[in-house]
């Protein structure tokens, strides 16, 4: 994909490319996105992707963990094409509050645009000069929404697309910035579709990014399965999270399998009180033996077994004696 350069870099033999490591660059989502790479949220509209993104800027912005992930802090650009002003300076005010900053971060930018007509590359030269000014470049950018600067080509057309991908990664490269984005998944339930299938449109959105993340409908009201696929990163747990107005916050105790069905016949959960409680020994096991008997026997993971664990302590199915062991009670 072009970037604009009138001379490319050369070639060289592989010898003399390994010779000199390369450093990595700074992990702005630890274990999911680098400096220089693209990420795309997919998700249903209006569930709260906009409020998703700014509070991602805000979190690398404060040094904060967001979601979970620990943050590399770093300077970030929240660059808006949706929101009337008004709501654009109300909507980070309400997070900072709910984060419990004080204040806005210092090194968290703003550009608003909306009404105007700029793809991702139109953006390119601006950005580059404020981060000169600034003396100091981004560490994440947010242009939000995608389809606002992704100049009016049908989202269908892989080729046409094809070009708004290779822009995203033309401002990643030049900028020396991670790059999030949001897509819109098409319409109906996606509980039964593969999730790098699931955003709308062509499918080059998740085959060209960095990292594709989506949210995907649970069972549970106003909460929504995070699955994530990484370039450089092993792929990590699929996890939980509620929508708890500003903010998205982790639920652990809930299965990330458990989506929302198809129709009107719930489907059971994958995991359930009952398979964890069955493998305590009448002498009882620790957190961790028993953590891993889960682990061993069911495949299940440690935030799905310190939900069931905390469901099973709730209902008196379980309790921890003066040793520090958990055995079944005599109601369960």
């Amino acid at each position: 994909m072009s970037t604009n350069r009138k001379n490319p870099p050369p070639i060289v033999s592989l010898r003399d490319f390994l010779a000199g490591p390369i450093p990595e660059p700074p992990q702005v989502l630890h274990g999911v996105l680098r400096a220089g790479q693209v990420a795309m949220l997919a998700a249903s509209s209006k569930v709260g992707k906009s409020w998703w993104l700014k509070t991602a800027c805000i979190s690398v912005a404060a040094g904060r963990t967001w979601l979970g992930m620990k943050t590399t802090p770093g300077d970030t650009l929240y660059i808006n094409g949706e929101l009337e002003e008004y709501d654009l300076q109300v909507r980070p005010q309400k997070l900072i509050d709910a984060l419990g900053l004080g204040e806005a971060p210092e090194g968290m930018d703003i550009w608003h645009l909306r009404g105007e007509h700029m793809t991702i590359r139109d953006l390119v030269p601006e950005i580059l000069r404020r981060q000169e000014e600034r003396g100091k470049p981004y560490a994440l950018i947010v242009p939000d929404p995608l389809y606002y600067f992704n100049g009016g080509r049908d989202e269908n057309d892989n080729s046409a697309q094809a070009q708004t991908m290779g822009e995203l990664a033309e401002l990643a490269e030049r900028t020396g910035a991670a790059v999030l984005v949001a897509h819109h998944f098409s319409k109906g339930n996606k509980s039964q579709t593969d999730h790098l299938d699931r955003a709308s449109g062509a499918g080059m959105f998740a085959r060209a990014v960095d990292v594709f993340i989506t949210m995907t409908r649970h069972t549970e009201e106003d909460c929504y399965t995070v699955e994530t696929t990484c370039r450089s990163f092993a792929r990590p747990e699929p996890f939980v999270v509620r929508w708890e107005y500003p903010l998205w916050r982790v639920d652990d105790s809930l299965d990330p399998y458990d989506l929302k069905p198809i129709g009107h016949a719930p489907r059971p959960p994958r995991f359930t009180v009952e398979n964890i409680l069955l493998l305590l020994p009448k002498q009882g096991l620790t957190y961790t033996d028993w953590k891993v008997a889960a682990e061993k026997m069911h495949g299940m993971k440690e935030t799905t077994f310190a939900g069931l664990l905390r469901k099973a302590r709730a209902n008196g199915s379980t309790d921890k004696d003066v040793f520090g062991k958990y055995t079944r009670t005599a109601e369960a």
